[in-house]
């Protein structure tokens, strides 16, 4: 159930970031930067960012859903599901940075590990998510990988990233990244869940802390896409989600995962559970 939702954006590196338009744009949306310090309040139906000092950033309506509303989501992902007496505690995941597609053509790609907040119907209201992005990033856009940490509000809202703008998110063809999302070991004072997300092997670059009023009920793996118009945009073979490990806050869960979404690419499940778990995506066959 996701009633309030609260975030401060946490930098291991502090500096100043301006107040800036949209960098991009999502499968879900737009994706607005927060300036360190944000927070992120529901009003009604509405969202509200709001920076250190009180301004109101951007305001994204109508992206709490009511419970008859469904939303279809984009993503093509797997997903593991707690029962709802169980609190998800983390997870995480490893991914190699693959070679970029053969034809760039101002595509973007997410490829993230996280915990998705559903609502009383089931739909996906929130999704936050280390991610491995390609095309248009908060440096600039170009053909080539980044390391990204995403708020994804889809009930037509869109993103939100932070990032550090003297840090350089980019990462490299053959890079090992290790993806964790899970409950924040030092919260601040907030009468709910607090959670995590940030990349355990590059804790330079950016982290990002969340406050939901309930706890998430999914784990994911997944990937979003935009722009994509022929085979050849996507990366050649396959990806693999490795050495994924869902927890709840009393052991490692007891579900298996299962396959969503539909599209171009399909999902191999290498290995079920929630220890050690592998899950690939499949690209198709590049002319």
């Amino acid at each position: 159930m996701f009633l309030s939702l609260i975030f401060t954006a946490a930098l291991w590196a502090q500096n100043t970031l301006a107040l800036i338009p949209p960098v991009g744009h999502g499968p879900s949306g737009p994706i607005f930067p927060a300036p360190p310090g944000s927070r992120v309040q529901q009003s009604g139906k509405d969202m509200k960012v709001i920076a250190k000092n009180g301004t109101v950033i951007h305001v994204f309506k109508n992206v709490v859903s009511s419970p008859s509303r469904r939303q279809e989501t984009t993503a093509t992902q797997a997903s593991l599901t707690v029962d709802s007496t169980e609190i998800l505690s983390s997870i995480n995941a490893s991914i190699v940075v693959p070679p970029p597609p053969k034809t760039f053509e101002s595509q973007i790609i997410f490829f993230g590990a996280g915990l998705q907040v559903l609502d009383d119907s089931g739909s996906l209201t929130a999704y936050l998510q280390p991610a491995l992005q390609y095309g248009a990033s908060n440096i600039q856009g170009g053909s080539f990988w980044t390391a990204a940490i995403l708020l994804e509000l889809p009930l037509e809202g869109g993103y939100i990233q932070v990032y550090d703008n003297e840090a350089n998110p980019q990462v490299n063809v053959g890079d090992r990244l290790e993806l964790w999302a899970g409950i924040d070991a030092d919260p601040p004072p907030f009468p709910g869940h607090w959670y995590h997300a940030f990349f355990t092997n590059r804790r330079d670059i950016l982290a990002l802390s969340v406050g939901f009023s309930g706890s998430p009920w999914r784990a994911a793996v997944s990937i979003e896409q935009q722009g994509i118009s022929q085979t050849s945009d996507y990366p050649k073979g396959s990806l693999a989600f490795e050495n994924i490990n869902v927890e709840t806050t009393t052991g490692f869960s007891t579900g298996s995962w299962t396959e969503e979404g539909a599209g171009d690419v399909s999902i191999t499940i290498d290995k079920d559970g929630s220890r050690d778990s592998q899950v690939s995506l499949v690209f198709p066959p590049s002319s």
